[in-house]
């Protein structure tokens, strides 16, 4: 390149790739921009995946930038259905494609992977997991002329599609073998609080249930449940959660756990090589929410563009969309702790404490319109 300064480059453009890319152009806007991407590098919203039947869009609706426009906004390359081969840390290059590519600094923002249904029985049905657009679409297409679904899966992305599908009028069962639902989220109380809403709107549980076997027919499907029990369905959509993509951090030799570990500059292991997103773990925990990458981004351009910066994560609030029973809950690895509970099933307040110090909090029903006040509660250690 004729610029002294090589690239920096960031691989993914999910929300936490774009978003740093977005961030790093309000601060330097001279530097070589390089994104590289294994899909087609169209901007849309995650989250938004799970209330898009609600809200009547379109798979196409929800890409709300295209590539080209995206290239425009950020004076930048983006390079598409490209997968990194490898990552020399001490040459500082990436190479793709019989192609080898320099860069001045490198993140990684590859996101998470779905989670695969492991069965007793092999199966070769068809079954769908939403991790991305390219995903939905899919399941979107599969949906037309069905009625019912059958989702495997009680947590964020399982109660969230199970809202959004019974809200647009789907018969839909949920399979778990958790207790009850948004287990690593809430206690029980507010979960079966949270479960009640869903049946009403005709949610069939099927907890502490495994799947044992799949089998698909020309038109419908058959689930075994542990116990025995048949369920006859015309789509089943896996979403038994999801997990860090450590391919790359793997080949690069990063320092990995449960995701790329990453100090609080957002720096891993190896110098000049940074993470960010559902891809990440800072403190021992992975954050795959929205609110991490939004602060996370901001440090990390920061840091990039010259202005070492910490990351300094505020009260973070995951706000559930369940319309049937409204969910906003903060600090979510406490769900095993002990809550402080109050109020009933109109509406729970919850809290978490240590020495007396809110250190998080859960609101339900018609007590979430308490959110800013108990944020303002929270003392972060």
């Amino acid at each position: 390149m004729s610029n002294s300064i090589q690239p920096l480059v960031i691989i993914g453009t999910g929300l936490a790739g774009y978003s740093l890319a977005r961030e790093f152009r309000k601060l330097n806007t001279n530097q070589a921009l390089i994104l590289i991407t294994k899909d087609n590098g169209d901007y849309y919203s995650k989250p938004m995946l799970s209330t898009a039947l609600t809200k009547q869009q379109t798979p196409k609706q929800l890409a709300t930038a295209s590539v080209k426009q995206m290239a425009q906004e950020l004076k930048a390359e983006i390079i598409t259905h490209t997968q990194v081969a490898t990552i020399d840390p001490k040459l500082k290059t990436v190479s793709y494609d019989n192609k080898t590519l320099q860069y001045e600094k490198l993140v990684l923002a590859t996101g998470a992977k779905t989670i695969s249904l492991k069965l007793q029985t092999a199966t070769s049905a068809e079954i769908l997991a939403v991790n991305n657009l390219t995903d939905y679409t899919k399941f979107r297409e599969k949906l037309i002329n069905k009625k019912e679904v059958t989702i495997v899966g009680s947590g964020l992305i399982g109660c969230e599609y199970t809202n959004d599908l019974l809200n647009v009028g789907y018969q839909v069962n949920v399979c778990s073998f958790e207790p009850w639902p948004l287990r690593n989220l809430l206690p029980e109380k507010p979960a079966r609080y949270l479960q009640q809403g869903l049946a009403n709107k005709g949610a069939n549980w099927y907890l502490e249930q495994g799947v044992v076997a799949i089998e698909q027919f020309e038109n419908s499907y058959q689930i075994k449940l542990a116990d025995g029990r048949i369920i006859a369905t015309e789509l089943v959509i896996s979403a038994i959660g999801i997990r860090p993509d450590l391919t790359l951090a793997k080949a690069a030799n990063l320092q990995t756990a449960q995701g790329i570990v990453v100090n609080q500059y957002l720096e891993t292991s190896q110098t000049d090589i940074y993470a960010l997103g559902d891809c990440v773990e800072y403190q021992e925990e992975v954050l795959a929410y929205v609110q991490p990458i939004t602060h996370g981004a901001r440090a990390l351009a920061k840091t990039l563009a010259g202005e070492r910066t910490r990351l300094r994560y505020p009260c973070m609030p995951v706000v559930v969309k369940t319309s049937a029973y409204p969910v906003i809950v903060s600090r979510p690895g406490l769900a095993n702790k002990p809550w402080q509970l109050e109020g009933d099933q109109l509406g729970l307040i919850g809290y978490y404490k240590e020495q007396e110090k809110i250190r998080g909090f859960l609101l339900t029903g018609d007590k979430t319109k308490h959110r800013m006040t108990l944020i303002n509660q929270v003392e972060l250690q």
